[in-house]
């Protein structure tokens, strides 16, 4: 099968698949709890993350029963959703450091992790919506969303299933570095693709791109924190509470 044609036709798969290692990775610490009371903080994120899982189901699956006006209309839909999901990740996370009154270098390194992949999330999915109108490139980029949000899924999965792993990643501060197979995942699943473009026909500048983009992302994640400038970014983030 070409790749165009399981773009739009079979791509809803995937996030199926996404979605439901969404489901295993935070059940126990969300999910299975929902019926107790949760930190607004939690839920806010939790509820607008799920959200954008689903619509990541909905919309192909809505292209490939011809649905577009419903496809359009969800579409405008994610124009306030991504800005609450955005807000929900920051405001967490500032929660999160409440009380830091020295940043480690762990510290860093979590503020990029949290930082830089949200704004590679807004960046993929801010080319997705501007290609809206050329539906190949578009669904290329609105697929790629997914790897700038994989590793809070991958890290519960590693460390709920697979703690094997956390001796062979790097560490800072003594602390593993867990979302290095989270990286791992996204870079080979992006070659897959890119792979898949050419034996299709297709030049893969999109996928190509985006492999670009979220390699740059994992450097800044593992090497922003030696950097002074990002000290002095994140000790204005944090004082922000």
């Amino acid at each position: 099968m070409k790749i165009d044609q399981f773009l739009f036709k079979r791509a809803f798969w995937p996030f199926v698949i996404f979605l439901l290692a969404v489901l295993i990775a935070f059940w126990p610490r969300y999910f299975s709890v929902l019926d107790q009371p949760i930190d607004s903080h939690f839920h806010a994120h939790g509820v607008s993350m799920t959200l954008w899982c689903l619509l990541l189901i909905l919309q192909p699956f809505l292209i490939r029963l011809g649905y577009k006006k419903i496809h359009r209309s969800l579409g405008y839909f994610s124009y306030l959703l991504v800005p609450l999901l955005l807000y929900s990740i920051i405001d967490l996370l500032l929660f999160r450091m409440q009380g830091a009154q020295f940043l480690q270098n762990f510290h860093l390194h979590f503020i990029a992790l949290v930082v830089n992949s949200s704004f590679v999330f807004l960046l993929l999915y801010g080319l997705a919506i501007y290609f809206r109108k050329k539906t190949q490139i578009h669904a290329r980029f609105m697929v790629s969303t997914v790897f700038a949000i994989l590793t809070p899924v991958t890290d519960r999965l590693v460390y709920g299933y697979a703690q094997p792993l956390i001796k062979l990643v790097p560490t800072i501060d003594r602390v593993p570095i867990v979302p290095v197979v989270g990286f791992v995942i996204s870079d080979l699943i992006l070659i897959i693709l890119i792979i898949w473009e050419l034996i299709s026909g297709k030049k893969p500048i999109v996928f190509g791109s985006v492999l670009l983009i979220i390699l740059l992302m994992q450097y800044s994640i593992l090497h922003f924190h030696e950097f002074s400038f990002w000290r002095v970014f994140c000790e204005w983030l944090v004082g922000i509470n």
